[in-house]
């Protein structure tokens, strides 16, 4: 009989000792999950932190490409409002060069012309669409300008 109360003893203490091992390991099991999670929200909050980053940069930019684009914009159209009330007040005109038919081949330019071609002034019509036409160039100049400029902050910030 003391032989069963020693192996009873024995296995209730081996019992005993693999729930304690079990428990432990559980816990242990449970603390290595939950740091690597803590591990894996860190590294999504820095991942969100970096794209809210960089896309508050790009912004920023393009804010920037945005303004200089509009600054640029009204400089050019304050321009062009003054050089279209200079032709209309013909204070300013604009002249195309041209070969005279009738015109002396070899004769020598008079001396006080610094130009010897021809030139014949644009009616003032005329001359206010040259300058919208220059104006709607310059402005698509602008803008592909800008594009660029847009490109070249998205791939700054990447």
């Amino acid at each position: 009989m003391p032989l069963l109360i020693n192996i009873v003893v024995a296995a209730l203490i081996a019992l005993a000792a693999y729930a304690d091992g079990y428990r432990s390991g559980a816990a242990r099991t449970r603390a290595d999950w939950t740091d690597e999670r803590a591990k894996l929200e860190q590294a999504h909050a820095d991942a969100l932190a970096d794209a809210l980053s960089k896309t508050q940069a790009r912004e920023q930019a393009l804010a920037e490409v945005d303004k200089k684009l509009m600054e640029e914009r009204a400089d050019a159209q304050t321009e062009i409002n003054r050089l279209r009330a200079d032709l209309r007040a013909g204070t300013r005109r604009l002249s195309v060069a041209f070969a005279a038919a009738g015109s002396v081949p070899g004769a020598a330019a008079s001396p006080g012309s610094g130009d010897a071609a021809a030139r014949a002034e644009l009616h003032p019509a005329a001359a206010d669409d040259l300058v919208g036409l220059a104006a709607d160039a310059d402005d698509v100049t602008r803008q592909l300008a800008a594009c660029q400029a847009v490109i070249a902050a998205d791939r700054s910030t990447e």
